[in-house]
């Protein structure tokens, strides 16, 4: 299931229906509606929920949290609900694994307050946040300016002793680098990139060279970009676009030509926005000589 198989795996699965010595148990049924839900098969996965129950076994929490994040990711929250509740009436607590799905869905779909309340009726029932809950909501407020309620988030995340990764700190590294907030940006690089021996990634070197040259600061915006090279780290289409964007911006033309020529023999594919910008700004100049 796992490997996208579902239906070799359902051959199995009827194997063992059949069989007299071995019969599917709720971890096996787990696994298929898993597969199921994976494929977007929904109405499978709820056939195969009620054929549990049929057959009289009790589906778990895990059962019941494996076709909400289904539901969740078919943007069907309604079902998802019905779910959470229907695990509360077999006696059963939804776990946080669940809330998160339900959570992260009620954001995608603008329901934040929702979202909120929720989470806090978790909490009410003695669940604790973990990173992923913590990463959902940074991620929120990062995406509504709200920099004040994710250093806040992320503070709190740190007072509970949940150690934030390289994409949380990526996260809040781009809204500061949004908001020229670069003595910021750069503290919390060097706390996780340096002090703690996180891996920057592809985005984190990407938003602090857009940083940079939003700042207009292309000297540590090139510095940025040879640390890059230099840790391993292979720059993508999108980081060379926002060097050669940032340099011509800078007037800095040849420099941003000799990158957009480097890209193309990597075999890199310059966006839209890197070609008519090289384009844009080698028109002015001509028309200014």
């Amino acid at each position: 299931c796992k490997k996208g198989w579902t239906d070799k795996a359902f051959r199995l699965f009827l194997k063992l229906v059949r069989s007299d010595n071995y019969k599917p148990n709720v971890h096996t049924y787990t696994a298929m509606i898993a597969g199921y839900c994976k494929e977007e098969k929904l109405n499978r996965a709820e056939m195969l929920l009620s054929r549990m129950q049929e057959q009289g076994l009790t589906p778990n929490v895990n059962t019941y949290s494996t076709l909400i994040d289904g539901y969740c990711k078919m943007g069907n929250i309604g079902r998802a609900y019905e779910l959470m509740n229907t695990i509360r009436r077999a006696g059963l607590a939804p776990n946080i694994c669940t809330y998160n799905t339900v959570i992260n869905c009620l954001i995608k779909k603008g329901k934040v307050s929702k979202a909120h309340k929720l989470l806090k009726r978790g909490f009410r029932n003695g669940l604790s946040a973990d990173i992923v809950t913590y990463t959902i909501l940074i991620s929120e407020s990062c995406k509504q300016a709200d920099l004040r309620q994710a250093l806040a988030l992320f503070n709190k995340m740190v007072k509970a002793g949940i150690m934030p990764d390289a994409h949380v700190y990526t996260t809040l590294i781009c809204a500061l680098c949004k908001e020229n907030r670069m003595a910021e940006s750069e503290k919390l690089f060097d706390d996780a990139f340096i002090k703690l021996g996180l891996v920057p990634t592809k985005q984190t070197y990407t938003t602090m060279i857009s940083g940079y040259f939003r700042d207009k600061n292309a000297s540590m915006a090139l510095k940025c970009f040879q640390n890059m090279n230099e840790h391993g780290c292979a720059p993508d289409s999108l980081t060379y676009g926002a060097m050669i964007s940032g340099l011509c911006k800078e007037s800095k033309l040849d420099e941003a030509r000799r990158l957009y020529e480097t890209m193309i023999d990597m075999g890199l594919s310059p966006c839209e926005v890197t070609r008519l910008t090289m384009a844009y700004d080698f028109c002015m100049k001509d028309d200014s000589s």
